[in-house]
């Protein structure tokens, strides 16, 4: 397949929990414009066979009034769920370095519900879910975020 009749798809979703308070500024031009970052985990198996968490993160960055709810309505560990698409930038650092980042600019973002693990729902003072549950992070379904 020549490069000129690849589709053009660029989409991500993210789950996973809010690692800071979302900053709100504005552009220039009074735009508002936030962004926050997102620990999101996955369980892969190591060469033995055993379960491991593996853990990424990303910056999330949001527009106009999608950035203004959310620096009102998400707080530091809430669970959330990101579609967006990824875009790059570079920069100079002040000691002259050149930097890439790669980020999510969401389009969506949606709060989704914490499982806590026992001991640390009654650290947090909360309930633990019932017995025979599943506890950690969920996956979101599609019609979830619709």
């Amino acid at each position: 397949m020549e490069a000129d009749t690849l589709p053009r798809i660029n989409r991500v979703t993210v789950t996973g929990y809010l690692q800071q308070e979302p900053e709100l500024r504005h552009t220039p031009s009074g735009v508002a414009v936030a962004s926050f970052r997102v620990r999101s985990g996955r369980l892969v198996r190591d060469r033995r066979g055993a379960l491991r968490e593996t853990t990424s993160f990303f910056t999330v960055v949001v527009w106009q009034e999608l950035a203004q709810r959310i620096c009102r309505e998400a707080r530091n560990g809430q669970g959330v769920a990101v579609e967006g698409s990824l875009h790059s930038r570079s920069f100079v650092t002040t000691s002259g370095e050149r930097r890439t980042v790669v980020e999510v600019y969401a389009e969506r973002v949606e709060t989704v519900p914490v499982f806590l693990p026992v001991k640390e729902a009654q650290r947090n003072h909360q309930e633990p879910p019932p017995a025979g549950e599943e506890i950690g992070e969920h996956p979101v379904p599609p019609e979830a975020l619709a």
